[in-house]
């Protein structure tokens, strides 16, 4: 039975991705095409309007509505110079730290520590702040999600 369970599973994850993959109805059916980029080839940027906040764009959707990145912020690095969530994106991200400890507070909840392998989502339109804590450099993983997405 627990065979019948993972083979089952497997099968529907793999028929899932393959409906995910195709595009729209009437449109020109297109194969999804792999993004895989080592270490070497990713590129880091500035962020616009957070100074010492480093990006990488990894990957965009095809019609924009999500896009994934690496986000760099230094140790006691306060996303919008305010530790108090006063601001919001016409997005929703989700995110994973990979380094660092990012201090994640949701306007009416308190602050949560997010370590590394931890998991945050926050809708569009919410108040929050971001912060980094002192003591190293964060590494994060995020995926925005909207039909507004910030610049690459």
């Amino acid at each position: 039975m627990r065979q019948f369970a993972l083979v089952f599973f497997v099968v529907a994850m793999l028929a899932t991705t393959a409906t995910f993959a195709q595009t729209k109805a009437g449109d020109t059916a297109k194969p999804a095409e792999a993004t895989l980029l080592p270490a070497a080839e990713i590129s880091w940027q500035d962020t616009p309007g957070l100074k010492g906040g480093k990006n990488a764009a990894l990957w965009t959707a095809p019609d924009k509505s999500s896009r994934d990145a690496f986000g760099r912020f230094p140790g006691g690095f306060i996303e919008g110079n305010d530790p108090k969530p006063v601001h919001a994106h016409p997005f929703g991200f989700k995110l994973v730290v990979l380094e660092g400890t990012l201090v994640v507070t949701v306007e009416g909840d308190p602050s949560k520590e997010l370590g590394s392998r931890s998991y945050g989502y926050v809708p569009p339109n919410v108040k929050h702040c971001v912060i980094c804590k002192t003591g190293a450099d964060c590494v994060f993983f995020i995926t925005y999600v909207s039909t507004a997405l910030p610049r690459p």
